[in-house]
């Protein structure tokens, strides 16, 4: 049989069905400019976080499997009569593009987009049983996505300047108390970015390009050590302490919701055994743990979602000011 275009299919997170004539909303062409952007932060990709993630939305929509995620599932049409019960929050990627062209995301891009692409095929996975056709697309594109995040957050933690401050005073009312060693730093240059405006899409590479000589720390472990006890003390730290138990708290569907399952107890264990071979990896690991908690807790009236998003703009606001760059070459 042949197989669809994916201009001509519909239905996000679904099974499979054939579908009306339609275009796909999805537009893989230039966006417009959106919305001034609020003041740049230490660490932003070039041209902010909003143009580096419409790179990753419409470089993901390209790709052969993606068609069943382009649109918003029409449960009606596909008369799938149990999906709004079963998937509480739903998502899809021209949903996802529609928000950044439309500035919603704002200063928090870099925190809800990639829980937002996530949650596109974590719906599919949750709705359609393992061994369907979309569960297995989704868990593809699930892995393409995570290839191209992390390769953006690596670029952009080795190609941006350090902090006018680095290492500012902890909140007044933080438990960690005190101030952060300040450390004098000076600038790295920086190459433009090189955003294509072709129709054809770019390799992330492109988007931000890796200076020769970079910023160079000499010990990047004690700083992310710092900021890690940081994040385990504070008051909402201790529901991510641990690795979730879902036998003990009956979360039968935690496995297939959450992929790659991480927590600050294990992260932890592999600073104490220098496991990580870059501040990037650590950060990486971080935001993983948080954005599972997101993700697995859709609703934002929930506390651990609330505290999940509360940990990770007071982790990204420290981990900007830290500036590390990881290198292999000695200072």
């Amino acid at each position: 049989a042949k197989k669809p275009d994916p201009a001509e299919v519909k239905g996000g997170s679904t099974k499979k069905e054939a579908a009306t004539d339609g275009k796909s909303k999805l537009s893989v062409e230039t966006p417009k400019s959106h919305a001034k952007k609020e003041k740049e932060e230490v660490l932003e990709p070039e041209g902010g976080w909003d143009a580096a993630c419409l790179v990753i939305v419409k470089k993901l929509a390209k790709l052969k499997d993606a068609w069943p995620f382009l649109e918003p599932v029409d449960a009606d049409a596909l008369k799938l009569k149990d999906y709004h019960k079963v998937i509480k929050k739903p998502m899809d990627l021209g949903t996802i593009q529609a928000k950044l062209e439309e500035g919603t995301y704002k200063s928090k891009t870099s925190l809800l987009f990639p829980s937002d692409c996530r949650l596109v095929f974590q719906n599919a996975m949750t709705y359609n049983d393992e061994g369907d056709d979309i569960h297995e697309l989704a868990a593809k594109m699930w892995d393409k996505f995570d290839e191209q995040w992390n390769k953006l957050t690596a670029s952009v933690s080795s190609t941006n300047p350090a902090a006018n401050s680095v290492g500012k005073a902890a909140d007044p009312g933080s438990k960690s108390g005190g101030k952060a060693k300040e450390v004098e730093e000076p600038p790295p240059k920086k190459k433009k970015a090189k955003m294509q405006q072709e129709e054809e899409m770019v390799e992330l590479e492109d988007v931000v390009d890796v200076p020769a000589k970079a910023p160079v720390r000499k010990d990047w472990r004690p700083p992310c050590a710092k900021l890690l006890t940081r994040l385990i003390t504070d008051k909402d730290g201790f529901f991510f302490l641990e690795k979730v138990d879902p036998k003990a708290l009956k979360l039968r569907d935690y496995a297939k919701v959450v992929k790659h399952p991480m927590d600050f107890g294990t992260i932890d264990q592999k600073m104490k055994s220098e496991a990580y071979k870059s501040p990037e990896e650590f950060a990486s690991d971080v935001r993983l743990t948080l954005s599972n908690a997101i993700m697995y807790n859709t609703s934002p009236e929930h506390p651990v979602h609330q505290s999940a998003v509360r940990l990770s703009a007071l982790f990204e606001d420290r981990w900007d000011k830290l500036s590390l760059v990881a290198t292999d070459a000695p200072p």
